[in-house]
């Protein structure tokens, strides 16, 4: 079955492959196997980067699905290309990973994750708080906690706000992620 998904994480399983997480709009949050991508000459190790959106074909192998030919669809290069962007994008790949469960598709939360994901590749970093706040409210409007009125989104202030809180509290551990943003943000303001 031919798919388009979100590279959420990858594990490294056995000497060669990588279990990967993907997010889907048909099928919602899944794991495959990308056999042989830790090869020195794999053609799928590099569209299997983290953020990237794919498009990929899954087989049925016996202990799940078997991921083969990615292409990559979309790099967001940008955002990966500073360390504020990637914190931000990293962020909502976590949100994925914890608050998410498997297999439970749903066409507004791949539309709301791949628009947080163009929108910290494209934001110049003087706007990336105010950009990175908006998408937290709208990502927690999707998964059903609601962000209108019970949040601030001050973008003046580069300092943890009740949104982080938010979805900390919703994924039940602490994102570093956010730290990571912060600190990068703090860092640039500096200089």
């Amino acid at each position: 079955m031919h798919i388009e998904a979100v590279v959420i994480r990858k594990i490294p399983v056995r000497e060669h492959d990588q279990m990967v997480v993907l997010y889907t709009k048909e099928m919602g949050k899944l794991t495959a196997i990308a056999k042989g991508s830790m090869r020195a000459h794999s053609t799928q190790a590099l569209a299997i980067d983290e953020g990237n959106v794919i498009r990929c074909e899954l087989v049925a192998g016996r202990s799940g699905p078997i991921m083969t030919g990615a292409q990559v669809v979309r790099a967001f290069s940008s955002a990966k290309g500073t360390v504020a962007g990637w914190a931000a994008a990293q962020f909502f790949l976590q949100v994925v990973s914890a608050a998410v469960y498997d297999e439970q598709p749903d066409a507004h939360l791949w539309a709301c994750i791949c628009d947080a994901l163009h929108e910290m590749d494209t934001t110049p970093r003087a706007e990336l708080l105010g950009a990175f706040r908006r998408q937290q409210a709208a990502v927690l409007e999707v998964l059903g906690y609601g962000a209108s009125g019970e949040h601030t989104l001050q973008s003046a202030h580069a300092g943890r706000s009740s949104l982080d809180d938010r979805f900390e509290q919703i994924a039940q551990r602490s994102f570093s992620s956010l730290d990571l943003f912060y600190d990068a943000l703090r860092l640039a303001s500096l200089s």
